[in-house]
């Protein structure tokens, strides 16, 4: 049986002999391969994409917190410095300065109970500004939430925020109320004429803290509260209401100590004899005729009066037609009055009247009346520099309730260089009172300007201690 035997191909015979690909078919395994590529490098683009979408949203929300928090500390820190430093010369105790700071921060949008670091340093602790007291420093740090990121990072980042404000004072105020609640706390009604060459202030955070009203003209070179002002004459001055609190010249002065009494009161009465009431020549201190049948004639004046310093008791109550003059020192009033009247002449240099009560009661006070002509004058140097009249700080505050008013009324008209620091009372100028004089400063729990009282007052160039307009800063 025959075999038939498949024939042997040479190379050359078996590549041709091949059944040859279409060059579509290559396209097509080219293509799967690509695609293949691509999903893979798909995938791996996806998750970069989608990486760097969750940062940006992240870093935005990253961002926006920070700032947020940037500005509220600049707030807190702004409002903690104003704060310190109107009590630092108000002489009052408030709130802290880290709680000032927190509701600063709470204005702001910011809760205080989420805060991973809250220092509020007075003075600071770091920076240029370390030790300064006139500074605040606010720390404050905060974790920001995450909502894509976290799967790429793993702890929770922070925004945090650091500020610095520094506090400076202009003075520039010569009438100040320091009352920090009453409405009308500075009130200028009436006819009255207030002419001044400084600044009128109160530190009254009410709506109303300066009322002007009625008839009265004022100028001014500024007009500024911590609350609001009602102008109803057109001041003459730049308004500035809601504004930083002003300081008190004067909040370092205190009662120096004394003891016992030099003078249980002094009263001197009208000094003219009394007429007589029949025929015949008058014999009394005077050389007026009588017209009855007395003995007696209207007298004249009597000689000065002299008074020293020392501690006074009682009332210096000094009545129509006297003349007194003070001796150069400090006059200590234990629970007295300084009551003037009529027509008495009050003279007296580098002069300074303290009202206090060493028993604890209320100090007494200033009552000037009528047609007195007083001349007086501070001390420009000592611990009494400028003060001419001083309420005890440490005295209860009776402001607003007219139980202890300091009065200047009548047709008096004193001619003062000076200050009248009453912490803790209402001071009243009235009726056709017309105080002048040098540099006549008048810091007090409220002030009152009524009736027809024409006020001039000039302290540029004199020295004397101005109210000083706090202003604040950020400093870092």
């Amino acid at each position: 049986m025959l075999l038939s035997r498949r024939p042997v191909l040479s190379n050359s015979q078996s590549k041709s002999a091949r059944p040859s690909r279409a060059p579509g078919q290559f396209l097509l395994r080219f293509k799967r391969e690509i695609s293949g590529g691509t999903a893979i490098m798909f995938s791996l683009l996806s998750s970069l994409v989608v990486g760097s979408i969750a940062f940006g949203i992240d870093a935005t929300s990253w961002y926006q917190t920070d700032r947020k928090l940037q500005t509220a500390a600049d707030m807190a820190a702004m409002a903690a410095a104003a704060d310190v430093a109107l009590q630092n010369a108000a002489g009052y105790s408030g709130d802290t300065a880290e709680t000032v700071a927190q509701s600063a921060l709470t204005r702001g949008g910011v809760n205080v109970g989420t805060l991973t670091d809250l220092q509020v340093n007075s003075p600071p602790v770091s920076g240029a500004y370390v030790g300064n007291p006139n500074a605040v420093e606010v720390i404050v740090s905060q974790d920001v939430p995450i909502f894509f990121a976290g799967m790429f990072v793993e702890s929770t980042p922070q925004a945090q925020a650091r500020a610095v404000a520094l506090t400076s004072t202009d003075g520039e105020v010569c009438v100040l109320a320091l009352d920090r609640t009453l409405p009308s706390a500075i009130l200028i009604s009436g006819n009255s004429d207030v002419q001044l060459d400084c600044g009128i202030g109160s530190n009254s955070t009410n709506d109303r803290a300066i009322l002007a009203q009625g008839s009265a003209d004022v100028q001014g070179t500024i007009v500024r509260a911590v609350g609001g002002i009602e102008d109803r004459v057109g001041m003459q001055a730049a308004l500035a209401p809601y504004a930083n609190p002003i300081t008190n010249p004067f909040a370092d002065l205190v009662v120096p100590a004394f003891s016992g009494c030099d003078s249980n009161g002094v009263s001197k009465k009208n000094v003219t004899g009394t007429k007589g009431n029949g025929n015949g020549n008058g014999n009394g201190n005077g050389n007026s005729n009588g017209n009855g049948n007395g003995n007696s004639g209207s007298g004249g004046n009597s000689a000065p009066d002299v008074l020293t310093p020392g501690v006074y008791c009682g009332d210096v109550s000094l009545g129509s037609q006297s003349e007194t003059t003070f001796d150069a020192g400090t006059y200590i009033f234990d629970g007295a009055d300084l009551i003037v009247n009529g027509q008495a002449k009050v003279y007296g240099d580098d002069v300074t009247f303290i009202f206090t009560n060493s028993s604890s009661g209320d100090p007494g006070g200033v009552r000037l009346n009528g047609g007195s002509d007083l001349q007086l004058r501070a001390p420009t140097s000592g611990d009494y520099t400028d003060i001419l009249f001083m309420r005890d700080p440490d005295a209860a505050d009776r402001a607003g309730n007219n139980s202890d008013r300091w009065v200047i009324n009548g047709s008096s008209d004193p001619w003062f260089d000076g200050a009248i620091y009453a912490p803790g009372v209402d001071v009243e100028l009235l009726g056709n009172a017309d105080p002048t004089g040098g540099c006549f400063v008048i810091v007090a729990g409220t002030v009152t300007f009524t009736g027809n009282v024409d006020v001039q007052m000039t302290c540029s160039g004199t020295g004397q201690q101005l109210a000083g307009i706090i202003t604040t800063q950020l400093v870092e």
